[in-house]
């Protein structure tokens, strides 16, 4: 009885619907998964390590608009800076009002997908309190 439980498949034995189902076994199941799986995989990786890129020119943009900031507010040049920062495409704006140095930037990042031409803004601001020795230059 026990011999004859393993030739002969019960209806409810799910094994035993999948081997008449496909005879064959699993054979080739895997690769056909693989191969469905796989550009899905690479599109996922391409964009996380897109999207790494942007937090890391975020954090360079806001670094750039601190460094600039506190020269400003200083009383030096920030020429040099300002010209290092356009070479990286990044745009900047520097204004001065009251005893206040107001720094905004701004830079455009493209979507890696040549199909879609659509470009990520990303901005940052700082503003500095003149240091009382620079205020009245």
């Amino acid at each position: 009885m026990h011999l004859l439980h393993y030739l002969v498949p019960f209806r409810n034995d799910i094994r035993g619907f999948r081997r008449r189902l496909n005879p064959l076994g699993d054979a080739g199941y895997a690769v056909a998964e693989f191969a469905v799986v796989l550009p899905v995989l690479i599109f996922m990786t391409a964009i996380g390590m897109w999207s790494i890129n942007v937090c890391v020119s975020q954090l360079e943009l806001q670094s750039t608009v601190a460094t600039i900031s506190r020269t400003a507010a200083r009383g030096d040049s920030v020429i040099n800076l300002i010209d290092k920062a356009q070479e990286n495409h990044i745009a900047v704006v520097v204004s001065s009002y009251d005893s206040v140095v107001s720094v905004n930037a701004t830079k455009q990042v493209n979507f890696p997908l040549p199909a879609l031409h659509d470009t990520v803004n990303l901005t940052a601001s700082m503003t500095s309190s003149i240091e009382s020795g620079n205020f009245g230059q």
